[in-house]
């Protein structure tokens, strides 16, 4: 898969179904967004991030976006919006 040269590409982690006081089945809509994901795509000019690297990322970085006939939850990121690999 080809990305921009300085972007890359991150499926984020499903949301838990459970929030830390420990209800169940919470609401898609009340669930909310993690701030951690896989990197699946790098950039040509990216070198501090790799495929497959566990990153973490503000909270409403990015462009939200998603493939068809794929239900995974993709980001494009700017290499600089990620802060740490976990």
């Amino acid at each position: 898969m080809k990305i921009g040269r300085d972007k890359v590409l991150v499926v984020r982690e499903p949301a838990p179904s459970k929030t830390k006081s420990g209800l169940f089945d919470v609401p898609d809509a009340a669930r909310e967004k993690p701030d951690y994901g896989i990197v699946i795509a790098v950039g040509a000019d990216v070198t501090d991030w790799a495929v497959n690297d566990k990153v973490i990322f503000p909270k409403w970085s990015g462009f939200a976006t998603s493939l068809p006939d794929d239900d995974r939850d993709l980001l494009i990121l700017f290499a600089t919006e990620i802060w740490a690999e976990v």
